[in-house]
């Protein structure tokens, strides 16, 4: 049995213990300073989230190919990323274009960044938050894309362009597209242990 002292030595102690716990805890629900960084920087694009849907065309050759646009939207990793999966059909319903893309924020370089996947092609783009958007690019100096999307009375549009020097821009793809409803996707049906 222990004696008495040794418990009233030991009560201080444990006081402290218990009371630290929760400090713990809430250290643990705060983000780190990186997290944190990138997490005010993706607040602009909370208004991407969610289902969408709607029209637009590509060129195919000299021909305007019309699509009908599917965009899934969500922020992950604590809010610090927003991926975006775009998939556009056909008039026959055939699968005309499918993307994976996921915009974030490089604390390194105190920058934005697009990370972008389609047709066997991939990369890192620098990407700028402009009014109600964003501006990203492939390619610099002589040319390359450029790709601008905003959000206007509900409406997600994004125009490509070819960028040529000495040329003007030359449009070669646009879409329109409606929020059709929230999503939790990318997060949603995460694996939980059992």
């Amino acid at each position: 049995m222990m004696p008495m002292m040794r418990v009233f030595a030991l009560a201080p102690a444990l006081a402290c213990a218990i009371l630290a716990v929760p400090a713990f805890v809430a250290a643990q629900d705060a983000p780190s300073p990186l997290v944190a960084a990138q997490q005010d920087a993706m607040a602009h694009f909370d208004d991407f989230s969610g289902e969408w849907q709607g029209e637009g065309w590509s060129l195919a050759g000299d021909v305007r190919e019309p699509l009908d646009v599917t965009l899934r939207a969500g922020l992950a990793l604590d809010r610090s990323t927003l991926f975006i999966e775009n998939r556009s059909y056909r008039e026959d319903g055939s699968l005309a274009f499918h993307s994976f893309n996921n915009i974030g924020f490089d604390n390194d370089y105190a920058a934005l960044v697009m990370q972008a996947r389609a047709e066997g092609r991939f990369g890192n783009f620098p990407l700028t938050a402009t009014d109600g958007g964003y501006v990203w690019l492939i390619g610099i100096g002589e040319g390359g894309l450029r790709y601008t999307g905003t959000i206007t009375d509900g409406v997600w549009t994004e125009v490509t362009e070819v960028l040529a020097a000495g040329e003007p821009p030359r449009k070669i793809g646009e879409f329109a597209v409606r929020r059709t409803g929230a999503t939790d996707w990318p997060d949603g049906g995460a694996l939980q242990v059992e």
